[in-house]
């Protein structure tokens, strides 16, 4: 025995001097196919193997990994990943790491060491109270980093608020009856960009909106003077729109490009309008053709030079390209600036679209039962079969019943890699309201889906019916005739027969194989019934409505919603009481991505078992005792240093920490 016993070791020691003097690209290697775990566990094995895991490629593989996931790591103020140091990149990575399995697996505690708890008097806060702009009513809310919130205000003003000192950085204020309706942030740049919006005309036949591009500029770290060291304000560009505006869209900061999609009353479709360059007095506004259906849900994205409409149903998506340089045929001049509304100059169909069909969870009844409707599906403990390309699974939530009352659309904007796949989320909220009761349950799905549908981006789905990409031959003005159709191949050859007329795009696309695509929909599929706060807002007729507005918020992956919780007292002797409505704050991390290459080395093997889930478990965030959440006004998620921001009616901000 004791002589095997120093065989064994001897052989571990041989193993051990053999790793260490493997090449480092072959260790680094090595360790591209291991989890933070495994890696983490190669640390305790001997000095020089701990030597090699600790340094930044192994490490940056690893900040890979989770953002092809959609995992943002938690960096402070507008750092970018070069800025980091090594033992900042590993922290990140491992506090990444930590934040994504745990809120899979258990109910987010309670965080004392995050980048936005207060320290008062040496002693870590798990949440921190700033004050809302006096004798104003918060709109809109939004961190921009984790030193200010950016919010609008009901009188139409916009603040940046300093968080650490608790007080107004920056504001700015174009008068009463303007509201905020797209803000985006670009890291690198230190800038934020936001689009204000003002309706000029309510009548349909002419409703005019007007919009002001806005972008405020935070100064570098190196400015040391107090005064330069503000936040700045500046105007970019003002614009008109003539019709329905259903969303403004930044497209491209760097660039200069912005869209949005308007309701043609007169064709009943999609009208695509682009600013091209905003510095420049010219636009674009075209009639795409594409059927405005109703309770359909729309968002508009840069795909290289291609801007793309995506639109999605109860039963698919579909998106639709328009290349740049054809869009750009159709620009017209802005004649007079201050007067001038824009014109649809025609027709311009899709040049080319693409749609995938979305794959719903199928319940296994018990034994004898054959009920497969959203109620045995909610309530089911079964396995779930994802369905192959054979078996068509009805929706579980019907738009007959359950309609769409409010979707989200997730970009990837935060610090990132140029090498990681850029992807989208949707989050909706499905409603069925009781006409006697008044009351309103909801379910939420979510899923994830890329640009374009078709191609080799990550798996999120099982196989399902094919898709093809319908590119009908272009006439000399650019447009597209509707009689021909062909499927596409994602090859580098194919974005660019979309763009040079002289070639024969039919017959390269005969020599192409179909594409498979499907989206994976994940559910809370337990009804629930979400509180709204309640917005007053005048309607076309000239009286005031009320507009409910859910207090919900997502981010990749997450969403978050302040929830009725009913408590039903009964007494020995007594019938049911009237329920009690009670609110909470509710949570649900949906299951991950997993990609092909992941699954087949068997990485993260707890992630790849949690993506075959197709519900998430919903959990109730602790609260402060002062917060009333019955005074919520507008409710955020920050999924990287998991933060919950919610501003109160009664002028508090709350940001809740949790790990």
């Amino acid at each position: 025995m004791i002589a095997l016993a120093t065989y064994e070791e001897g052989n571990i020691l041989e193993t051990r001097k053999s790793l260490e003097v493997l090449p480092y690209d072959l260790l680094l290697n090595i360790t591209q196919n291991l989890t933070i775990q495994d890696v983490c566990a190669l640390q305790l094995t001997c000095k020089s193997l701990y030597d090699f895991s600790v340094t930044r490629p192994v490490y940056r593989h690893l900040a890979l990994c989770l953002l092809r996931r959609c995992r943002a790591l938690p960096l402070t103020g507008f750092q970018c990943l070069s800025d980091l140091s090594t033992e900042q990149l590993i922290s990140a990575v491992k506090k990444a790491t930590r934040l994504e399995l745990d809120w899979l697996q258990r109910t987010p505690r309670r965080c004392f060491n995050s980048a936005y708890a207060t320290r008062n008097d040496a002693t870590p806060n798990w949440y921190t109270i700033i004050n809302a702009p006096a004798d104003e009513e918060i709109d809109w809310l939004s961190p921009v980093t984790t030193d200010y919130t950016l919010c609008a205000t009901k009188s139409g003003k916009v603040i940046c608020w300093d968080i650490r000192a608790n007080t107004c950085t920056a504001q700015w204020d174009p008068g009463n009856s303007w509201e905020l309706w797209k803000c985006r942030v670009q890291f690198d740049t230190r800038t934020v960009y936001f689009t204000m919006a003002k309706l000029l005309s309510k009548l349909t036949d002419s409703r005019t909106m007007e919009f002001i591009l806005m972008k405020l500029e935070f100064p570098s770290e190196a400015c040391s003077s107090k005064e330069s060291a503000q936040p700045v304000f500046t105007k970019l560009t003002t614009f008109r729109t003539a019709g329905s505006v259903i969303n403004i869209f930044l497209l491209d900061p760097s660039s200069r490009l912005l869209s949005a999609f308007i309701w043609l009353p007169t064709s009943k479709s999609i009208g695509l309008f682009v600013l091209p360059d905003w510095d420049l007095p010219e636009y674009v506004f075209v009639d795409t053709t594409v059927e405005c259906a109703s309770h359909a849900n729309w968002s508009c994205i840069l795909y290289k030079d291609h801007v793309v409409v995506h639109t999605e149903d109860s039963e698919m998506a579909v998106q639709h390209f328009y290349p740049l340089p054809i869009l750009k045929r159709h620009a017209q001049p802005v004649e007079n600036e201050k007067m001038f509304t824009p014109r649809v100059s025609g027709q311009l169909p899709p040049i080319s679209s693409v749609s995938a069909r979305f794959v719903f969870p199928s319940p296994v009844p018990p034994a004898g039962d054959v009920k497969s409707d959203a109620s045995s599906f909610a309530h089911s403990d079964h396995a779930i079969d994802i369905p192959s390309i054979e078996t068509s699974v009805p929706n579980p939530f019907p738009p007959s019943t359950w309609l769409p009352d409010s979707a989200h659309f997730v970009r990837q904007w935060w610090p990132t890699l140029p090498i990681v796949p850029k992807l989208s989320c949707t989050v909706i909220l499905f409603a069925d309201h009781d006409q006697e009761t008044h009351k309103t349950k909801y379910v939420l799905a979510q899923h994830y889906f890329r640009v374009p549908l078709t191609g080799g981006l990550p798996r999120t789905q099982p196989p399902s019916p094919v898709a093809t990409l319908h590119v009908a031959p272009r006439n000399q003005a650019g447009q597209a005739d509707d009689h021909s159709d062909g499927s596409w191949h994602s090859g580098a050859s194919s974005a660019s027969t979309l763009i040079d007329d002289s070639t024969d795009v039919g017959n390269k696309l005969d020599e192409t194989e179909e594409q498979e695509a499907s989206i994976r929909v994940w559910y809370v599929s337990e009804p629930f019934e979400v509180a709204c706060t309640f917005d007053l807002e005048e309607t076309d007729e000239g009286t005031i409505g009320v507009h409910p507005r859910p207090l919900m918020a997502v981010d990749f992956g997450h969403a978050c919603w302040v929830e009725y919780m009913r408590d039903q007292e009964l007494d020995e002797n007594e019938a049911a009481e009237p329920f009690r409505e009670k609110r909470r704050l509710r949570l649900v991390s949906f299951p991950p991505i997993i990609y092909d290459e992941d699954e087949a080395l068997g990485k993260e093997s707890f992630l790849k078992k949690k993506s075959n889930e197709t519900e998430g478990v919903v959990r109730t965030l602790e609260i402060p005792h002062e917060l009333d959440l019955d005074k919520a006004d507008t409710l955020n998620i920050e999924q990287s240093h998991g933060t919950v921001i919610i501003s109160t009616k009664d002028g508090k901000i709350f940001i809740l920490c949790y790990e």
